[in-house]
């Protein structure tokens, strides 16, 4: 066990509310995850502490995020392996048009700026790596956000889970997926809209998955790595107007982008 996370004693994760059908008029929500592989992709498989990110004009990656932005209108985008939010936010032309949070351990979160207002943000530690793969703590990142124009609220999480693939961490998955639900019913307002997405570094056969597929609906998965890439929500299936993967736009993972009716 690495040093710095007690995994503490076993104890079931708390229950998520599932939201009603959405009222008049429903508002359409457009979020993206994807795991950039900063390191590849930006950084050209440079030491990060040579910043190589900062020479460079654009990439697969970024034309990938502002075709997305120009086809949907993205409400939120959930990045992992994201060095420098505020850097990627200019270079892709969007600064003007989203507000970017850079959290810890390369997860980021950018919103709609004009869309909606941030009532509150958070994160903290819910996983780490074993010995066998170590990289570091694992971060659960989250918004809640208010529509300017109707008034609802939604809350949104991002996820980078820990490694090996599909052990769950030093703690296992059963604790680093009551970590992450706990995190929302601690910080999500009861009833609301829950969106919970990233890439967890679980395969869809995994406890991980399994797990939250009890507790949440399972609206999308990527195909690389055997679905490590996921979007969860606690809202009605019937609410789900659209899904797309987008392709790995240069990263070893899946841009995947759901719209939601709330």
């Amino acid at each position: 066990e690495q040093p710095g996370l007690g995994c503490g004693p076993p104890a079931p994760a708390p229950g998520i509310w599932w939201t009603a059908a959405p009222s008049a008029p429903p508002v359409q929500v457009s979020l993206l995850t994807y795991n950039l592989a900063w390191w590849q992709v930006f950084d050209i498989g440079r030491p990060g502490e040579f910043y190589f990110h900062k020479f460079t004009e654009g990439n697969t990656a970024m034309t990938l995020i502002k075709s997305a932005v120009a086809s949907k209108a993205l409400d939120v985008m959930a990045f992992q392996e994201c060095n420098n939010v505020g850097w990627l936010l200019q270079k892709s032309g969007l600064a003007g048009a989203y507000t970017g949070f850079q959290g810890f351990e390369g997860t980021c979160l950018a919103f709609k700026t004009a869309a909606w207002t941030q009532l509150a943000q958070g994160q903290a530690v819910v996983a780490e790596d074993t010995k066998l793969e170590y990289w570091g703590r694992r971060m659960g990142m989250w918004l809640r956000l208010l529509h300017k124009a109707s008034g609802k609220t939604v809350f949104v999480m991002n996820h980078h889970g820990p490694l090996p693939v599909s052990s769950g961490g030093v703690c296992g998955a059963p604790a680093t997926v009551r970590r992450l639900l706990s995190m929302i019913t601690a910080n999500a307002h009861s009833g609301e809209p829950v969106i919970l997405m990233g890439d967890f570094n679980a395969e869809q056969a995994s406890q991980t998955i399994g797990l939250l597929k009890g507790h949440l609906h399972s609206v999308m998965a990527g195909t690389m790595h055997n679905g490590i890439d996921n979007i969860f929500s606690n809202v009605p299936p019937a609410s789900v107007l659209g899904r797309a993967n987008l392709g790995g736009g240069g990263s070893d993972h899946d841009a995947l982008m759901v719209v939601f009716h709330v």
